[in-house]
């Protein structure tokens, strides 16, 4: 039986492409399908065999350029969950009524069998419910709505396996639905333009539906026992994009230097100087690089190596089965293509769902274990011909972090340290180390909360050559140690940190003054080499990056593990802890 489908959904990058493959499936098999969206996906659609409708009232983009995505601004947010948010405040939610509207005139123009709607686009659900319109929702990754079990979207968090592991999952995952509900007065504003009455959450809209399909793997996503039946995984919807330009190697055939494949969003993320520092970070190894900007970023905002060719577009599926090493911002997509063509990854994630992504990957690995920083022995032996090499293991993943605010590779992860190169010499002769208990000129430092807290690392960082340093360590190195010791209780802490049954006693009982009064400098912890850990050298990019991951956690999360000295802490005491030890290593260091 022909069926009459209306896909309805908008320019957000990755999210098209599925939408686009499902259809064309469809058409393919000699159903209807109409396909409404911004103008620029008129050629995908009309190529998959779809007629093409256009957003008359909702925004509708002509191109994928820039200066088009005036909307789609999360990067230029000083956090992730500011980025998401203001997408939800402006566009998913906000423009809700003008998608409403939308899609009840097409459907009042001609009636759909089934309507499949973008996940982030209730507007268009609530004019299905309106109008008794039967729709699906059509999910291009990992799904936005928090699932029982599974780690609501956002830190990259694992699965739980403890029940204290469980309760700070569900706590994230009500921060998550809390997130998408600044959206809740414009969704309710456009129900009710439309006739209908408010919802308790922006997610209730999802009830309406009849499923929610999942376009990726059931075994990429983490496991759920208690998945809700009308949630079904389709397995990922893999379209290249009509504007990806056929793929021949500008290398000879017989060039026998691995390919790395650069591919970072299909969408602006202010990600053109990260781009840069990748190249420039790959430009002294012995390989091949492929830089593909996907019309998100113009060429001559570049400047490629002598081993380096850009180019603007090219069939990722084509492209990843040639490539020994594939260094991306961890879109689905492109973590998707990268897993089929079996290359290792490496991913620098710059918001989104894109610190999910490598870690539901069962593959992923730390950073520092493959990290294009440094010459690497992971690029395996993929000769230019791309089919004499196939690798007999699951393709390993790396992650690490990027703040678009901030462009700039800070290669780091959830479980590793930053690794220096290995081919780094040791200075023959090294400075005499400074008694820190005798520094003069320290600054007094108080931090209020957190985040003045991070203002004053970005004003240390930010000073350059200008920041004046009274200890021993370098602020990168400072910020990494400070990162890292936030981040314990969430991730772990070293099997080496061991401590006497003494100290643990005298610390728990000076909890309650160690949160209050200022840390001394020059105090170790017994039994432990150089009196800490986490005492890595980093570039400052990196040390600032650490810091800003972690105290997301700080802010958001409860600690998980007990600490070795003070045993079992809340979020306040922990957050108190680190203001004190923030503004302990700070004052070594002058703007």
């Amino acid at each position: 039986m022909t069926m009459n489908f209306l896909f309805a959904t908008w320019e957000g990058g990755g999210n098209v492409g599925p939408a686009v493959e499902v259809a064309r499936k469809l058409a393919a098999r000699g159903h209807r399908v109409r396909f409404m969206s911004d103008a620029c996906n008129r050629a995908d659609a009309e190529r998959a065999g779809a007629e093409f409708r256009s957003w008359r009232r909702a925004p509708n983009r002509a191109d994928r350029t820039p200066d088009s995505q005036h909307l789609l601004r999360d990067w230029a947010e000083p956090t992730p969950q500011a980025g998401i948010a203001q997408v939800i405040r402006d566009l998913w939610c906000g423009r809700a009524a003008d998608y409403a509207l939308d899609t009840l005139d097409e459907l009042s123009r001609e009636p759909a069998d089934l309507v499949v709607s973008s996940e982030m686009l209730p507007g268009i659900m609530a004019a299905c419910e309106r109008a008794g319109q039967r729709f699906v929702i059509l999910s291009a990754n990992l799904s936005i709505r928090p699932l029982p079990g599974v780690p609501a979207i956002g830190p990259g968090l694992p699965p739980a396996r403890t029940e204290q592991d469980r309760a700070v999952l569900d706590e994230l995952a009500a921060g998550v639905s809390a997130m998408f509900d600044v959206g809740l007065p414009a969704l309710n504003d456009a129900r009710a333009a439309i006739g209908l009455g408010p919802l308790a959450r922006v997610f209730d809209q999802f009830d309406e539906a009849e499923l929610e399909l999942l376009a990726t793997a059931r075994a990429f996503d983490f496991p759920s026992d208690r998945l809700p039946e009308r949630v079904r995984y389709v397995g990922p919807q893999l379209a290249e994009p009509s504007w990806a330009r056929p793929w021949r190697s500008p290398w000879p055939q017989d060039d026998p230097r691995p390919m790395i494949a650069v591919s970072f969003s299909t969408t602006f993320q202010n990600h053109g100087a990260v781009l840069q520092k990748v190249i420039d970070a790959l430009a002294p190894l012995p390989a091949r690089v492929l830089v593909t900007l996907g019309q998100s970023i113009a060429p001559d905002r570049l400047r490629p190596a002598d081993n380096c060719v850009i180019i603007e577009s090219a069939p990722h599926g084509e492209v990843m089965r040639c490539a020994a090493l594939a260094v991306t911002h961890g879109g689905h997509g492109t973590v998707m293509r990268a897993l089929v063509g079996r290359a290792p990854m490496l991913v620098l994630p710059h918001g989104r769902d894109q610190h999910d992504n490598p870690s539901a990957s069962p593959s992923a690995a730390p950073a520092s274990r493959c990290c294009p920083m440094r010459p690497c022995t992971t690029f395996g032996t993929r000769a230019n011909g791309c089919s004499s090499s196939r690798r007999s293991g699951p393709p390993r993943v790396a992650w690490a972090t990027w703040s678009p605010a901030r462009p700039s590779i800070r290669a780091s992860s959830r479980n590793s340290r930053p690794s220096p190169p290995q081919d780094t010499p040791t200075p023959r002769d090294e400075p005499a180390m400074i008694d820190t208990s005798t520094v003069q000129g320290r600054r007094e430092l108080r931090f209020a909360d957190v985040d003045s807290m991070l203002a004053d690392a970005r004003a240390c960082v930010a000073a350059g050559w200008r920041l004046r340093r009274l200890g021993n360590w370098s602020i990168g190195q400072a910020l990494n140690h400070l990162a890292a010791w936030i981040d314990y209780p969430y991730l772990g802490y070293p099997p080496e940190l061991v401590l006497p049954e003494s100290f643990k006693l005298q610390a728990r009982a000076a909890l309650p003054r160690l949160m209050r009064a200022t840390m001394r400098p020059g105090e170790n912890l017994p039994g432990i080499p150089g009196g800490t850990l986490a005492t890595e050298e980093a570039p400052p990019d990196v040390g600032l990056a650490r810091l800003e991951a972690a105290a997301l956690r700080l802010k958001t999360l409860d600690p998980v593990h007990d600490d070795p000295a003070f045993g079992p802490v809340t979020r306040h005491q922990w957050t108190e802890i680190n203001l004190r030890h923030g503004e302990l290593h700070l004052s070594f260091f002058v703007p």
